[in-house]
């Protein structure tokens, strides 16, 4: 069974829950998410294209081929994510005050990423 795919553009989110539901193929493109929850989020080949994220709860999202290119996360919470399982060709992120906490970024070129003003816990 094949799932379709949405392709999402200059959507702003507030506030919405995403956890533990499949945003699989999936395509966002220019889009914020203010204060949404992807705790456990299925995001399997979901595209993520110049979008941001404020404030979000990424807690153990299932992460393989997602494609994060030129997103920006801000002050969200990143927990276990396997970013080593991203699509690997257009990782492009920034990471501003944010917590980052078991993530595994192991694999990836970096030289795309910036990591600002990062919390400890």
């Amino acid at each position: 069974m094949t799932r379709s795919v949405n392709n999402r553009e200059g959507l702003v989110m507030k506030s919405e829950s995403f956890a533990n539901k499949s945003l699989e193929n999936q395509i966002y493109n220019s889009c914020t998410f203010n204060s949404c929850d992807f705790s456990g989020s299925l995001l399997f080949n979901a595209k993520f294209c110049d979008c941001t994220f404020l404030n979000c709860n990424f807690s153990l999202p299932k992460l393989e081929g997602c494609r994060f290119q030129d997103a920006c996360f801000v002050e969200c919470k990143l927990i276990g994510m396997e970013f080593f399982k991203c699509d690997k060709t257009f990782f492009s992120s920034s990471f501003r005050k944010c917590i980052l906490l078991y993530c595994n970024f192991s694999d990836l070129n970096l030289k795309n990423v910036s990591f600002n003003g990062l919390v400890q816990k």
